[in-house]
């Protein structure tokens, strides 16, 4: 991790005194912002961190894809906007909680959550239509916590939903599934490189065999996520 990305670390830790509870956070360039129940947060490499409050209702995700352009969703369906000159609330066309928001350009984004998906096209959010494997990975997404979903759009043609002890991937066609067998849990988060594979992580879970949250390792485009990985000897 860059020490920049550390001492944002650092900087979130000493202001727990906060009443922000964070769930999630994105960076881009030498900036990061964060999100959670009573403010989001925007930390500059060598500059700090500066809160803005969100007012009624907790914030889940949050991308970006520059400075003029990040986005942040919640509960309720909430969508809001920062085009460089604070944060604004945009049309949302569900009420149903947002966990995560993701795209691949500024006209190409998706955000999902509590058994929906949405699609922004530039000028405005839709929802998409969820076929049987995409709607039983977003079925359980937050039953016990608003963090169990993951996404990741690399294009339009490929982008990624993890869930309900699935991944599943948009190819241009159709929705193909990864399903991963009982011993995994529902997924939080996911990441995917160049080559059509990365990694996710699980929630941990009070059921066995495997009660810990799980790093899931991508070796390849047909079985991208097949190995479950432990975790690291030490976090940064």
């Amino acid at each position: 991790m860059p020490s920049g990305w550390s001492a944002c670390v650092r900087a979130f830790r000493k202001e727990s005194a906060r009443a922000t509870s964070w769930a999630t956070c994105w960076g881009a360039g030498t900036t990061i912002w964060a999100v959670g129940d009573a403010s989001v947060a925007q930390c500059t490499i060598g500059a700090g961190c500066t809160h803005t409050p969100i007012g009624t209702g907790a914030l889940y995700g949050v991308w970006a894809s520059g400075a003029n352009n990040v986005w942040a969703v919640g509960a309720g369906g909430r969508i809001l906007r920062n085009t460089g000159t604070g944060w604004n609330a945009v049309t949302s066309p569900t009420s149903r909680a947002l966990y995560r928001v993701h795209g691949s350009a500024p006209d190409h984004i998706y955000a999902v959550g509590d058994s929906v998906m949405l699609q922004f096209d530039g000028s405005q959010w839709a929802t998409v239509k969820l076929d049987s494997q995409l709607s039983d990975a977003l079925r359980y997404a937050g039953s016990v916590a608003p963090t169990k979903a993951g996404l990741f759009v690399r294009s339009k043609d490929e982008f990624y939903v993890a869930g309900n002890r699935r991944i599943v991937r948009w190819n241009g066609f159709e929705w193909d599934s990864f399903a991963l067998g009982k011993e995994h849990r529902p997924f939080a988060a996911l990441s995917i490189g160049p080559n059509g594979c990365g990694l996710a992580v699980t929630n941990a879970d009070n059921m066995p065999p495997t009660p810990a949250a799980t790093l899931v390792r991508g070796i390849g485009p047909s079985g991208c996520f097949s190995q479950p990985m432990g975790a690291p000897t030490s976090w940064p």
